[in-house]
Parts: structure tokens; C-alpha cells; sequence
């Protein structure tokens, strides 16, 4: 399924090309709404290398993993199994153990914190687009 946004901005730029602000508002918008599509989708539907793409949604994917990895912390903690950590969240069980075997429990106790002024930090630059949390 094509993203409308995308869909739209592919038509438009036959005429006319996108301006930059243009271009990112929408790669960002896109992104926001489906974190499924690839720089390359997005920015063969803006006009724009995958490379500005990536650096126009470079904050907001920061913050989708952050609150991944938040969540997957916050499910560790009490004890719950990776096997549903993977259910839950969508995630590779190797990344789990991957993220999660690396910290102890004051470790977790630290990332968390780091994490939740990290996201806050991501969204003050986040040009006016509210995640949820």
C-alpha cells in the first residue's frame, strides 16, 4: 500500500520539484506516520537521494528506537521472558538479548533515565511533529 502523502508528493513533482522545507516536511510526515518505509520509498516519491531523506528523519527514527528500547527495558525489569518481549514489541529476539544482556539491573535503572531525557531532548527538536510517548 502506497503512503497517500507519498502518493501525492510523487504527483506533484512532475510539473514543479518540491522546495527543501517541502520535501522534508513531507519525508518527516510520511516517516511519522508508517516508521515500515524505507529512505529510498520516500525519497523516490519526494524527489530526493535516500541520503537527504535520512537526514531529514534522522531524529524521529532515533527517538522510535529509543522508546523501543525503553520498552523493551521496562518489560525486562519484572522479569518477563524475552520470547514475549519479541511478541510484544515486534523485535528480533537476538536484538533483545543483544540490548539487554549487555546491562545489569542498575545499568537498566541508568538507560531508562538516560533514555526518557533523550527522547525529551529528540522532541524539543522535533519542528512542531509530537510522537506519542
Amino acid at each position: 500500500m502506497v503512503d497517500p502523502l507519498l502518493y501525492a508528493a510523487k504527483r506533484a513533482i512532475g510539473h514543479r520539484q518540491l522546495t527543501k522545507d517541502e520535501a522534508r516536511n513531507t519525508a518527516r510526515r510520511a516517516f511519522q506516520n508508517n516508521p515500515g518505509l524505507t529512505s529510498s520509498e520516500i525519497g523516490k516519491a519526494i524527489g530526493r537521494p535516500r541520503l537527504a531523506v535520512d537526514s531529514y528523519i534522522a531524529n524521529i527514527r532515533a527517538v522510535i528506537q529509543l522508546e523501543i528500547d525503553l520498552k523493551m527495558f521496562r518489560m525486562n525489569r519484572p522479569g518477563i521472558p524475552q520470547e514475549r518481549i519479541t511478541k510484544r514489541l515486534g523485535v528480533d529476539q537476538k536484538t533483545i538479548h543483544n540490548h539487554l544482556g549487555a546491562y545489569s539491573a542498575k545499568t537498566t535503572n541508568m538507560l531508562s533515565m538516560f533514555c526518557k531525557l533523550l527522547i525529551m531532548h529528540c522532541l524539543k527538536d522535533y519542528s512542531g511533529f509530537i510522537m506519542r510517548c
